[in-house]
Order: structure tokens, then sequence, then C-alpha cells
């Protein structure tokens, strides 16, 4: 299902689902603003004497999510409830709003939050600061050693002033190198 733009559905994006409840509890007695800060590890690989990256290694990190939360004194009990619940260490916490799909990020775990403050208009504050959550990486199997390449031998190859069919003038490269082998063998072996 597509995400609505702002204007066609202010609801979803002025508020998030978090864990088992969304925030603000009413929405005509708050805001929710989301930020997400997905975020990609490079990692560039020099050769040996030089300067300059030779290869760039990406992955993906876990996102942070900062949610901003403004409310009314009318919604405090529920407010209270959510911090309560929402506390530092805690997660995974299921999360939905139109910025997380966007990135990705499914679950979050709570690091930190700030709050609740207030205004002069009786109007409060919470910031709760996360990280995506993900699961640990699937124990994987060892690795079996790669097969060689089904490559054609060198001495199969034919040559340039070759005649199409025509068998190259020697046994190849790698024939010689047999040979040559062989005969340090036998001579070495000799009396």
């Amino acid at each position: 299902m597509p995400i609505p733009a702002p204007s066609d559905n202010p609801q979803v994006w002025d508020s998030v689902d978090l864990g088992p409840g969304t925030l603000p509890p009413v929405a005509s007695e708050g805001t929710a603003v989301v930020k997400v800060r997905p975020k990609a590890k490079l990692d560039g690989k020099r050769k040996g004497g030089t300067s300059k990256p030779s290869t760039t290694i990406t992955g993906r990190e876990l996102a942070e999510v900062t949610i901003t939360l403004r409310f009314t004194e009318s919604v405090w009990p529920d407010i209270e409830a959510a911090i309560l619940r929402l506390q530092p260490g805690s997660g995974p916490h299921k999360i939905g709003h139109p910025k997380t799909r966007l990135a990705g990020v499914e679950a979050v775990s709570i690091e930190s939050y700030e709050g609740p403050d207030w205004d002069e208009y009786q109007v409060g504050t919470v910031v709760w600061h996360c990280k995506e959550w993900a699961p640990p990486p699937p124990e994987q199997a060892p690795t079996a050693t790669k097969k060689p390449t089904a490559a054609v031998p060198f001495e199969n190859t034919s040559w340039p002033d070759a005649k199409p069919g025509q068998a190259v003038g020697h046994k190849g490269v790698a024939q010689l190198f047999r040979d040559a082998a062989e005969r340090a063998v036998w001579e070495a072996n000799q009396p």
C-alpha cells in the first residue's frame, strides 16, 4: 500500500505507533515528529603503497530514530504510562510511521529519553532517542571450498596463425612443463 502524502492524511504523519500504543494517544491533543537517520558504513580499502582507495566496501548500519512528542496536559496520564513503558534499554518495540517505513525500520530499542518538559502554555514535550533493532545474524554454516572454474585449459586454445581445426604444433605450455618435470625426476633417479 502506498504511503499517503502529508496533505492527504496528516494524522498518519503526526502520530507514531510504538509498541502496543499510539503516540499521541489522542490525535487532537498532540503531535509526534519522527526523524530517521539511516546510515551506511563505507570502508575504503587501500593496496599497499597507495594513498587512494582501490575498493570501497559498504555495509548498512543500524538507523537512529528520534521521536519528539508534544502533547497537552489533558493526556498526561497516558503519556506517563508511555514513559514508564518506553524506558532506556527496553525493546524491541514495533514502530509504524511513514518515515520508518521508507527507511525499512520495523522495530526499535530505546536508548534514552528527555523530558517531560513543559512550556508556559502547559504543552509537554518528551523526546525518545532510539536505535533500529535487528535480530542477531543467523548462524552461518561453514562455507565449502570454492570449486575451480570450468575454464578451457590453456593447451587447448588455438593460436591466431593456426588454421581452424588444426592442432597446435606443440603440446601447450602446461604439457611442456609437465614433460620437463618428468625428465628432471627421471634424470635425478639415474645412477
